[in-house]
């Protein structure tokens, strides 16, 4: 089985490099996508299924990793919660 594909965004523009080193990845991992009947091991990683996970962010003072707006910089706390809340919204965690 394969790795969900993690899609990103950031203020309509697809950020195609550094997925490791960027928020959006960070937060994705950090939710247990195990009530979603996707695999994971100890509930933390990228999980592993049939899925594909999109997370657009939208903001004016996005704080991008480099000029060349690649990734997300983190820590960025505000944008993981928002993004760990709305993942557990559907599955009632």
């Amino acid at each position: 089985m394969e790795q969900v594909q993690v899609v990103r965004y950031a203020n309509k523009v697809p950020l195609l490099y550094q997925p490791g080193s960027c928020a959006i990845t960070q937060a994705v991992q950090s939710v247990d996508w195990r009530p979603y009947g996707l695999e994971q091991r100890n509930g933390q990683g990228i999980p592993f299924g049939p899925a594909i996970i999109l997370v657009h962010v939208c903001g004016i003072r996005l704080p991008y990793s480099s000029e060349s707006k690649e990734a997300i910089a983190p820590p960025v706390d505000p944008i993981v919660q928002e993004i760990r809340s709305a993942s557990c919204l559907r599955a009632g965690s």
